[in-house]
């Protein structure tokens, strides 16, 4: 996932997923909104790995 110097997820990408909850996972994380990060007091983007793990209720 990258996410722009606001803290916007602006691409997402599966690595691993099976193949039923793989848009389930892309669009949870596309609603997703971080804190910015920072380099020298300057709103850098980033690249992060997130882990989403779907429970069945009962």
């Amino acid at each position: 996932m990258i996410l722009d110097e606001q803290g916007n997820v602006v691409e997402v990408k599966a690595v691993s997923s099976p193949p039923l909850l793989y848009q389930a996972a892309v669009d949870a994380l596309r609603k997703w909104k971080y804190e910015p990060h920072y380099l020298n007091d300057q709103p850098i983007a980033v690249q992060m790995i997130v882990t989403i793990t779907f429970t069945l209720g009962q």
